[in-house]
């Protein structure tokens, strides 16, 4: 089914909207921005004391919890106007038919957040750039931020318990699936009830569940909440490799993604035939 090329056509016409719109360039500005308010002091700190940072900030930055927030509020936006329904999509569901129409859905949502987070990655290394030094460790650095008190000097924290646990690929590429996972659970659920509802409704769903992770930490008294929040799932630094009986481990975190987007690509795919009917 993959295979056919009205699926590809179809999610090519879903990015040709998007960059005609100027709602993906200002998101875009709007990231950077941010992820220079976070980065730029660590850069400057670096050249005053002399010490090069290597590029691995990026899976601090999704496990913690402000800058998290801020990258699914992201994803919320970029894809605002799920289902994708305009002028044209009624000539084009009747040259795929609804299933492959459906499909070209998702592969849309797949891929854009995929680069959506990889774009954010790549943000994350040029703005190093400056005083960057590439190497497979943390750095002096980053270790040293790990083990001492930054927060009033810089609002991203540096999780000594990712550097306990992960070497700095290894943590960077989880933190990106991871992410990844989260923001496709995001956009499908959006698209599913904005075809059943109105698309505030989808986007107050979407962002509630946004905000479930800092709900989690802020009011309820109980952890295991984080078991089931897509968000919390994405913070590695909140994961263990093992179970411990308090923590979700990774494995929980990459199953509960996979599960949830298969699940709920099935239940997508039978709400379209409902709304073209």
């Amino acid at each position: 089914m993959l295979k056919d090329k009205s699926i590809y056509y179809i999610m090519k016409y879903n990015y040709k909207k998007l960059f005609n719109t100027p709602r993906i360039y200002i998101l875009l500005i709007l990231q950077f921005i941010y992820l220079w308010y976070l980065i730029s002091p660590i850069v400057d700190l670096s050249k005053t004391v002399g010490v090069r940072l290597t590029p691995w900030l990026f899976s601090h930055i999704t496990s913690y919890k402000m800058s998290q927030l801020f990258l699914m509020l992201g994803v919320i936006v970029m894809f605002a106007d799920a289902p994708f329904i305009d002028d044209e999509y009624k000539y084009i569901l009747i040259r795929s038919g609804r299933k492959k129409w459906a499909l070209g859905q998702i592969l849309y949502m797949v891929t854009g957040t995929m680069a959506y987070f990889v774009i954010t990655f790549i943000f994350t290394v040029i703005l190093t750039i400056p005083n960057i030094f590439i190497s497979s460790d943390w750095g002096r650095l980053i270790t040293t931020f790990s083990n001492s008190d930054t927060s009033d000097y810089f609002e991203l924290l540096i999780s000594f318990k990712i550097l306990v646990k992960y070497n700095p690929i290894t943590a960077t590429l989880l933190s990106l699936l991871l992410s990844c996972l989260t923001g496709i659970i995001i956009s499908l659920i959006m698209f599913i009830i904005n075809i059943k509802f109105k698309k505030s409704i989808g986007i107050i769903v979407a962002t509630s569940i946004v905000f479930l992770d800092r709900a989690i930490f802020a009011n309820f008294p109980n952890f295991k909440y984080a078991y089931i929040s897509p968000v919390s799932l994405s913070r590695i630094d909140l994961l263990d490799k093992v179970s411990n009986g308090m923590s979700p481990t990774v494995w929980h975190a990459l199953t509960f993604g996979i599960v949830s987007i298969s699940i709920l690509s099935i239940i997508l795919v039978k709400a379209v035939k409902k709304i073209v009917n």
